[in-house]
């Protein structure tokens, strides 16, 4: 093995460190605007705006459960993100705002970081287990 591929950093971590970078930073503008404008009257709030609320905390609960099972948490990102624009297609009879795309990005981000990962332990064993064995030790 060459000293260059001992010390390079799988692609898979900067995919993965990516995710978790932009969800904390999607998390954090979110708690900001929440934080600015206020928690509205409970009672007020249509079916439709609870639905996207519940939407919006699945997609965060995604999130931080990708840190740990990144699959699992990849998955419940997508589908929050998923029922969000179905709640904003279906109840509000528009499309979410450009820009809430961007809230989709982590959830494949942490897809691609898995199946590279995946395929990185698959073609190189050696390089696997020397990564157990330093965890191990």
């Amino acid at each position: 093995m060459s000293t260059s591929h001992a010390h390079s950093v799988p692609c898979c971590c900067v995919f993965r460190w990516s995710a978790r970078l932009t969800a904390l930073v999607l998390l954090a503008g979110w708690a900001l605007l929440v934080a600015i404008e206020g928690v509205p009257d409970k009672s007020g709030l249509s079916p439709i705006i609870w639905g996207q609320l519940a939407a919006m905390i699945a997609l965060f609960a995604g999130y931080v459960l990708a840190w740990r099972r990144e699959v699992l948490g990849a998955v419940v990102a997508a589908a929050a993100f998923g029922t969000f624009y179905a709640i904003n297609v279906w109840g509000m009879d528009g499309w979410p705002q450009t820009a809430f795309a961007l809230f989709g990005v982590p959830a494949v981000l942490f897809f691609v970081a898995h199946r590279l990962d995946v395929y990185h332990h698959a073609h190189d064993p050696e390089g696997a287990a020397a990564k157990k064995e330093a965890v191990a030790s």
